[in-house]
């Protein structure tokens, strides 16, 4: 076995002990509500150690067999012919998935709201209550759209559902750019159409695309970071030299964090990232961090106190995984 094919199989099972045991103890918590019940007799441990090697073995053999088809892939480099970007080919993919799509638009019309959104509808429609509690940006763009539309029609129903509707556009188009990206990538036809499938008839997407939350709107923006990363890491000149691909990189930057304030984290992480990755390009990538960092505390620090909006407590802004282990510990403090 050579030193290659070595790594690759510590990685494997490195992966594979890491998944198994969010599998396993995660599993038993949901179901038991405790874990303590595996020491309760030999039984029970035999059999708990049993799922885990069971789960180790299959996660770190799918790993080892994925990490390995990738990595002959990448050696190989083969790209389908004719797969180079198409503007016209996402506004065709756009379409198709906008077809299916829409008969959940319209069973589910005007969208559906968590406690969450229907907050920050209340917040959008209620002058003398703005808050930054749900991300003060996002609610100002509600109020631009649900207020003129129910003081026209006197219908705050058609409004959400013009918001919906904007949203579902959103993300369609988010995936048909992605899928369009990822073709290059799919050296198969019956690949291309299992993933584009995927994107069009899989119902937690056409759910969410209805579900009016910050939170999907928050996950276009990363999945469209994520294309331009891509894009950066495979041709590097070509990207920084594009004044759109650019922009983009920017947009993305800035938009993560002003839907959810923990996505400040993101667009921190990223921009270190970026400057250490694309060192020729150090100083196009301090302007656009930069640039956003600017105009994110300008609207922090400046714009929201102008407007009288309410702040929130800076554990909301930096908390990711934290946020929800104290939930945890604060709800679930005997069982756990």
């Amino acid at each position: 076995i050579c030193e290659k094919d070595k790594r690759l199989m510590v990685y494997s099972a490195l992966f594979g002990l890491v998944i198994s045991s969010f599998s396993v103890v995660g599993a038993s918590m949901a179901k038991m509500k405790r874990l303590n019940w595996i020491f309760e007799n030999q039984n029970y441990l035999l059999n708990f150690l049993n799922l885990y090697y069971a789960q180790f073995i299959l996660y770190a053999s799918c790993a080892y067999l994925g990490f390995q088809w990738l990595n002959k892939y990448l050696q190989a480099k083969t790209a389908p012919v004719g797969t180079s970007f198409s503007m016209k080919r996402v506004l065709l993919w756009w379409g198709i998935l906008m077809f299916f799509y829409l008969p959940w638009y319209l069973l589910l019309y005007p969208g559906i709201l968590t406690p969450d959104s229907g907050n920050q509808v209340y917040d959008a429609i209620t002058p003398e209550s703005l808050s930054d509690h749900h991300s003060a940006f996002l609610t100002l763009v509600l109020r631009a759209i649900l207020v003129p539309v129910r003081n026209m029609s006197g219908s705050l129903q058609l409004g959400i559902g013009i918001c919906t509707l904007f949203q579902m556009l959103l993300m369609t188009f988010a995936f048909a750019l992605c899928y369009e990206w990822l073709l290059p990538y799919l050296n198969h036809r019956l690949f291309g159409i299992a993933v584009f499938l995927w994107f069009a008839v899989y119902p937690v997407f056409s759910v969410f695309s209805v579900t009016l939350w910050k939170d999907i709107l928050f996950s276009i923006f990363v999945l469209l970071l994520m294309i331009c990363l891509d894009s950066a890491a495979n041709d590097e000149e070509n990207f920084f030299s594009s004044r759109r691909k650019k922009i983009g990189l920017f947009l993305t930057l800035l938009l993560i964090p002003l839907m959810r304030h923990n996505g400040l984290s993101i667009t921190a992480v990223m921009s270190i990232y970026l400057f250490f990755c694309f060192k020729k390009h150090r100083r196009q990538v301090a302007a656009i961090c930069g640039s956003v960092l600017a105009i994110y505390c300008l609207w922090k620090f400046m714009l929201l106190p102008a407007m009288n909006v309410t702040p929130i407590t800076p554990a909301h802004i930096y908390s990711v995984q934290e946020q929800q282990l104290v939930r945890l510990l604060d709800e679930h403090r005997d069982e756990l």
